[in-house]
């Protein structure tokens, strides 16, 4: 008798789905203290609609020291340490190239992380961690000198040596 709850409908609003992740390689795994590496860091979106305000974190750690940094996808800022790359696209990625000078002392794990607006169904390739591990370098040198350049015969004369290490790093089994 009543016709118009013979049928019904629902629409269903999808809510957008990215996958973002990062992977971090390094150009020397075992680079020399006081020398450069750069450490490259790729963005990807994985998943099946775009990725909009992404962001990565990865600030230095103390081993290193900032040299630069480039990019053709966004702004890396170096006191942050946060990479705006913007929106991704499915199937997109993006590049940042990292230099810094490796310390003789400090942490050397640099880790980065990377988010999203959107939900991300895998969260365990969020983060990438790059450890080298730095060759220590030093400089050593001598030094020697006489009291008396030009003695007379016979007399004593004392030759003072003076060993010293210029580093970067400290110098062992001198």
């Amino acid at each position: 008798p009543v016709s118009g709850n013979n049928s019904s409908s629902v629409t269903p609003i999808p809510v957008p789905q990215a996958n973002v992740s990062i992977a971090k390689t390094v150009n020397n795994a075992t680079p020399t203290v006081g020398s450069n590496v750069i450490f490259t860091l790729t963005a990807s979106n994985l998943g099946a609609g775009a990725a909009t305000g992404v962001n990565v974190t990865d600030a230095l750690p103390g081993g290193y020291t900032f040299v630069s940094a480039t990019t053709a996808t966004g702004t890396y800022t170096s006191g942050t340490g946060v990479w705006s790359v913007g929106t991704l696209a499915n199937g997109a990625s993006a590049t940042l190239d990292i230099t810094a000078t490796v310390n003789a002392t400090g942490s050397y794990a640099n880790t980065a992380t990377i988010a999203a607006n959107e939900a991300d169904p895998t969260p365990g390739n969020n983060t990438a961690t790059s450890t080298p591990v730095p060759v220590p370098q030093s400089n050593v040198s001598v030094a020697k000198t006489v009291d008396n350049p030009t003695p007379n015969v016979g007399s004593n004369v004392i030759f003072t040596l003076t060993a010293s290490n210029a580093g970067p790093s400290s110098a062992t089994g001198v």
